[in-house]
């Protein structure tokens, strides 16, 4: 019998902005003993919208990103933005 499990199973909070980077396992077992294991990497900013994030990222983020990080980010791509013109 096979079973497919897949879970955020690293999270990581980098620099100034607080930007988020998690990883997702995917298991494969067979008869309970692991066969493949995969992972995929996603990486968030203040910016970015939380429908589609898993609730544990989720939650972090809503902890982490506050008024006064998500408006120094704002600021920080502004600065950005400009720098290019």
């Amino acid at each position: 019998m096979f079973e497919k499990i897949i879970k955020v199973d690293s999270i990581e909070i980098i620099g100034d902005y607080k930007i988020i980077q998690y990883r997702i396992a995917t298991i494969v077992l067979e008869d309970n003993k692991q066969i493949s294991k995969t992972f995929h990497r996603n990486t968030i900013a203040p910016n970015h919208d939380l429908q589609e994030i898993p609730k544990e990222v989720k939650d972090i983020a809503m902890f982490v990103w506050t008024d006064d990080i998500k408006s120094l980010y704002k600021l920080h791509l502004e600065d950005v933005n400009n720098s290019k013109v």
